[in-house]
């Protein structure tokens, strides 16, 4: 299990897998009416709490023996706003059998992974609370050798990203989407003035500059990326990235 690939037997194991479901779901919502009696909305947060503990367990996704406890918690309270995004993101991606779910990169790892599925731009990935979707981009998980980095950047860039979203909560998306609209305004504003490329100088300043994805590339030692406008990336040492 070097790769974290489950033995093929577990996912024929359906009881164990239904009783984790039924177990996860049930807490999960009772956690999340919890959380939502606070805010005035019990009914709407128990029903995501619940299906994203039935989701993710019949899925096995969560590590219990890890750091799954606390993924759990904080999926079902302060990290809700996203989970109910990524519940989402399921029911957009379920359907469609070209998703590619990959139950050997969700086994255990505490966020759930589809080698296909919706993106927002060809061959990047979109993660919103647990589900990471478009992982692969290009890549054939298939092949492990050429899939090697690719399932190093979901682990270090990715999974960062289903974290930060337990750690910072609706602070997260507030910010992220805060800095989206702030600052992918003041790069319209440059494009136009300076008269530079205008995709580009608007891509950086709203997306690649954005300290949450500052973050996550840093942390796969890609900083700066290829496709960030030299002049308006954030300034910070090279690094080797891993294809």
């Amino acid at each position: 299990m070097a790769l974290n690939l489950p033995r093929p037997e577990l996912q024929t194991v359906w009881p164990r897998r239904l009783m984790e479901a039924v177990l996860a779901g049930t807490v999960g919502g009772g956690l999340a009416w919890a959380v939502g009696w606070l805010i005035g909305i019990p009914i709407p947060a128990a029903t995501a709490g619940a299906a994203n503990g039935a989701i993710s367990g019949w899925r096995w996704m969560y590590d219990w023996k890890g750091r799954g406890i606390i993924a759990f918690l904080l999926d079902s309270t302060w990290g809700l706003l996203g989970t109910t995004a990524g519940l989402l993101l399921n029911l957009a991606n379920l359907p469609r059998a070209s998703s590619g779910y990959r139950f050997d990169l969700t086994y255990r790892q505490n966020h759930q992974v589809y080698s296909a599925g919706i993106s927002l731009k060809r061959g990047y990935a979109l993660t919103l609370g647990n589900v990471i979707s478009g992982a692969a981009g290009s890549i054939d998980f298939d092949d492990l050798e050429a899939s090697a980095g690719r399932r190093q950047f979901i682990k270090r860039h990715e999974a960062l990203h289903v974290w930060q979203n337990r750690w910072f909560g609706p602070l997260y998306q507030i910010g992220y989407a805060g800095w989206l609209v702030g600052a992918g305004t003041i790069g319209v504003v440059v494009a136009l003035a300076r008269r530079r490329e205008f995709r580009s100088t608007v891509e950086t300043f709203a997306y690649f500059d954005n300290p949450f994805e500052f973050w996550a590339y840093r942390n796969d030692k890609y900083w700066p990326p290829s496709d960030a406008h030299p002049s308006f990336v954030w300034r910070a040492p090279s690094k080797v990235h891993i294809e």
